[in-house]
C-alpha cells in the first residue's frame, strides 16, 4: 500500500502558516473532521485527542516538519 493511496484530498494542506502547535493540532482535526470515517466525531474530540497524542511524544522532525499518527 502506497500512502498516496489512503490520502484523502479534502484532508491534505500544503503550505499552511501556523503560529503554535496548538494551532497546527486545530487545523489538523479541521482536515480529520472532512473525512467521512470521522463524521461522527467532533472536532474538538478529535483535537484533543491529537494533543493528547503528541503530549506522550512530538511527532515533530523540525525545521516545520511533523508527521502526527
Amino acid at each position: 500500500m502506497n500512502l498516496i493511496d489512503v490520502l484523502k484530498s479534502e484532508c491534505v494542506e500544503a503550505q499552511g502558516r501556523y503560529d503554535s502547535r496548538d494551532d497546527v493540532l486545530a487545523a489538523l482535526a479541521a482536515l480529520a473532521k472532512k473525512t467521512p470515517a470521522l463524521a461522527n466525531v467532533e472536532e474538538a474530540v478529535i483535537r484533543d485527542a491529537l494533543i493528547e497524542r503528541e503530549n506522550l511524544s512530538t511527532t515533530g522532525f523540525g525545521n516545520g516538519i511533523a508527521i502526527p499518527h
